[in-house]
């Protein structure tokens, strides 16, 4: 006779990667508003560097020893969009 053995459970994941940006952003909307159409580069706990140019957001991130910048792009204004 065959016996099966239950899957253990493995436990809960917790996603801490970029989670001191994640919070810092979720802390600090206002930093933002300056940046509108622009995209920005954070670090740690605050912005390192800002362009309407990926490339160049990216390069200055870069330059100042930054070898994954998280990058996002600052929408223009806050409209909802809804596609057809």
């Amino acid at each position: 006779m065959k016996t099966t053995q239950a899957i253990p459970k493995k436990p809960a994941v917790t996603a801490t990667f970029r989670k001191t940006e994640l919070d810092w952003m979720e802390a600090n909307p206002d930093k933002f508003e300056p940046h509108r159409g622009q995209w920005v580069v954070i670090e740690g706990e605050g912005i390192i560097a800002a362009s309407p140019d990926y490339t160049e957001a990216r390069a200055s991130a870069v330059k100042q020893g930054v070898d994954r910048p998280f990058i996002f792009r600052i929408p223009e204004d806050d409209t909802p969009f809804m596609g057809v």
